[in-house]
């Protein structure tokens, strides 16, 4: 097995750089600037909030099952899939027990009583990050969730009021703070074939309010230890981590990553990419000449019919475009550059008229059933987002990737515009009108290209 060192000089392509390499090593080791099962995280300072109205967390255990039978069924699959939401939405409480504090990490490159505490793990072969509520706050607790986190006999359980939701939790993963994290793995069910996703440019150039990187809060130097990768960096780090899957088993590999400074450096990236990927795999990865594979890009960056001409051309097959929010003043406080000069594009600055424009420009090129926008549910409210999840299935569109607002800084609560029944029911309704972009599966073979924890503490490669 290749050492971090052995690692990192391969990625930068055998050069003596020591600076170069030094950089790549922070990334790749995935404990560096966590905090794991220590007096910090049993003492974080959780910051009381001040809630809207209609928003609350301390859903009961019955009233959760209700809530499945009226928006999504009574079958154990509906109300797994409705305890999943209602996690994300809630978080959890961690018992105070040192096996349980062990499976929990807490990222210090933040300001000081900013970061959550996360709980990071497979459940129902979904990766769930939950942020956590420290015990020693009661009040909180009751206040902000009903879950909790336990240790019985022998392996992890998540409760709710005491009835055991998800019981035996076998794997939990560490070393998942969000920016720096290099890619994950996903299966296609039991298929042999995988998705990619990869984050090669973790210093974006937007500090956009809901992200869960939260850049705005990071400290001077957890900024500086994040690395930009160059295109064919990127390509042999993939190559080191997946190889022994065989690229031909690859189907699509996205960039879910920060942004770029312009649509023509994307371009360049993603053209000497597949280039050096091409080259390393011996053709194996191949989305020109291999009908079953893709490059797919989130950004907002392409927006003409020119330039997605150009990435089709490259192999550039799904339109993957993230409208985020709706409303134009909640897109405009929500989706800040924190130098508007830096790119070309302000997201913020985008109506949604202007974004559906784009989508249907998009719909030309690559076919309704190829191009896939992006929504996160609960930063609209409820009408304005319902409406325009009819919109755009009347328009003809296929697929519509969403996601829930999951809150990892303190100050992001504030962000939360919808109540867990409100988004509950519009993922619901998504689910029965689109089919989803990103489906993350975790079976048994996959993964992380990350570290991994087994219940009982155990660090497994």
């Amino acid at each position: 097995m290749m050492t971090i060192n052995e690692k990192a000089f391969f990625i930068v392509g055998n050069r003596d750089d020591k600076s170069r390499i030094a950089q790549v090593e922070s990334v790749l080791n995935p404990f560096d600037g966590e905090s794991i099962c220590d007096q910090s995280l049993r003492d974080s300072v959780v910051l009381p909030i001040t809630l809207k109205e209609n928003i609350r967390f301390n859903y009961t255990y019955s009233e959760l099952l209700e809530i499945a039978t009226r928006f999504s069924g009574n079958t154990e699959n509906d109300i797994q899939r409705v305890m999943r939401y209602a996690l994300v939405y809630s978080g959890l409480t961690p018992e105070n027990n040192d096996a349980v504090y062990r499976s929990i990490s807490l990222d210090k490159g933040y300001s000081v009583n900013t970061r959550l505490p996360r709980f990071t793990a497979s459940i129902t072969n979904k990766r769930l990050s939950i942020r956590c509520v420290p015990p020693i706050y009661d009040k909180i607790q009751k206040e902000y969730t009903p879950f909790s986190l336990s240790w019985r006999r022998g392996t992890l359980h998540i409760e709710c009021n005491g009835t055991s939701i998800f019981p035996n939790i076998k794997k939990y993963f560490l070393g998942t703070g969000t920016a720096k994290v290099l890619s994950y793995l996903t299966s296609k069910g039991n298929s042999g074939t995988y998705n990619l996703t990869g984050n090669p440019i973790q210093r974006c150039t937007h500090e956009c309010r809901m992200c869960c990187r939260g850049f705005y809060d990071m400290t001077s130097s957890r900024k500086m230890s994040l690395i930009n990768m160059l295109p064919d960096e990127f390509a042999r780090y993939l190559y080191m981590e997946y190889a022994y899957l065989g690229f031909e088993n690859i189907s699509e590999i996205a960039f879910v990553t920060g942004l770029f400074e312009n649509v023509h450096v994307l371009f360049d990236y993603a053209k000497n990419f597949l280039r050096e990927l091409n080259v390393l795999s011996k053709g194996k990865f191949n989305p020109i000449l291999n009908a079953h594979q893709r490059l797919k890009i989130s950004s907002c960056l392409i927006r003409d019919s020119k330039a997605m001409k150009e990435f089709q051309a490259i192999g550039v097959k799904r339109f993957m475009h993230t409208i985020e929010a709706l409303d134009t003043t909640s897109r405009f406080d929500l989706l800040k550059a924190y130098k508007e000069s830096i790119s070309d594009v302000t997201k913020g600055k985008s109506t949604v008229h202007d974004e559906m424009a784009i989508l249907l420009a998009a719909a030309d090129v690559f076919g309704f059933g190829n191009v896939e926008p992006v929504l996160i549910i609960g930063l609209d409210v409820y009408d304005k987002t319902r409406s325009w999840i009819f919109e755009l299935h009347n328009q003809g569109f296929k697929i519509l990737t969403r996601s829930m607002f999951n809150v990892y800084n303190t100050n992001q609560f504030e962000y939360y515009r919808m109540e867990l029944e409100e988004i509950i029911c519009l993922s619901e309704l998504i689910r029965k009108l689109f089919v989803s972009g990103h489906r993350s599966y975790i079976g048994a073979d996959v993964m992380y290209g990350q570290t991994h924890v087994s219940a009982n503490g155990e660090v497994v490669s």
